[in-house]
C-alpha cells in the first residue's frame, strides 16, 4: 500500500540544472570585473540570502549588486543575464507530470522574485502547491519552511517525501519525520519512488 501522499520537490539542482558559468561570462562581458570578483559578489552570504527570504526586494538587490560591480547596466539586462540561470531538465519535468498523477506535489525552493517570475508559467499545471523562500520569508534548511510545506499540503511528515539535491536541506526535513530522497540523478530517484510504492 502506498504510505506517500505528498511529493516535495525542489528547483534548482531537481527540475533545473544552473549554469553558473554562463551566468558569471555574461555578467563579465557587461562588467569590469573578473569571475572571481564576480562570484564574491553574487554570493555574498548576507545580500544572497536577504534576497531569497524576501527582506531585499528586487530592486534594492540589482542596484546593490550592480554598484558592487560598478556596472553600467539596465534592470531588464540584469534580468535576463539572472534567469539565463536556470535551464530546465525536461526529463525531470516529463516525471515530475508522470508523479502528479499519483500524489500530491509541493514545489520546495529557495528562489528569489526575479527567477521565480520565470519559474511560475513553467511549472503551471504542475504543482498543486508552491513554497518560495522569498514568499514565505524562510529558507531551506530552517524548519519553518519545511513545516510550511506540511501545513500547506495538510499531509502529515510520514506521508511526504522531500526531493532536494543538497544534504543541508535533506537533513532539515529528514528532522521532522519527513521521508527524503537525496537526488543526484533521475534513475536512482525513479527507484526511490519504486520504494515508497510510486
Amino acid at each position: 500500500m502506498q504510505s506517500i501522499e505528498w511529493v516535495f520537490l525542489d528547483l534548482g539542482g531537481v527540475l533545473y540544472s544552473l549554469d553558473y558559468d554562463g551566468v558569471l561570462g555574461r555578467f563579465c562581458r557587461r562588467c569590469s570585473k573578473t569571475p572571481a570578483e564576480l562570484e564574491e559578489v553574487l554570493h555574498d552570504e548576507e545580500l544572497f540570502r536577504g534576497y531569497e527570504s524576501g527582506l531585499i526586494s528586487s530592486e534594492e538587490f540589482f542596484q546593490r549588486v550592480v554598484q558592487c560591480l560598478n556596472c553600467d547596466i539596465t534592470f531588464d539586462e540584469f534580468t535576463a543575464i539572472w534567469n539565463s540561470l536556470l535551464v530546465p531538465r525536461k526529463p525531470m519535468f516529463r516525471l515530475a507530470y508522470r508523479l502528479k498523477r499519483q500524489v500530491g506535489l509541493l514545489i520546495l525552493s529557495n528562489t528569489n522574485e526575479i527567477n521565480a517570475a520565470v519559474i511560475d508559467p513553467a511549472i503551471r499545471g504542475l504543482s498543486d502547491v508552491v513554497v518560495y523562500s522569498h514568499l514565505v520569508g524562510c529558507l531551506k534548511p530552517e524548519r519553518q519552511i519545511y513545516e510550511k510545506a506540511l501545513e500547506l499540503s495538510g499531509t502529515l511528515p510520514e506521508r511526504a517525501l522531500f526531493v532536494d539535491d543538497r544534504v543541508e536541506n535533506i537533513d532539515g526535513a529528514r528532522a521532522l519525520g519527513i521521508n527524503t530522497h537525496h537526488f543526484q540523478d533521475k534513475k536512482t530517484l525513479l527507484r526511490a519512488f519504486r520504494g515508497y510504492g510510486l
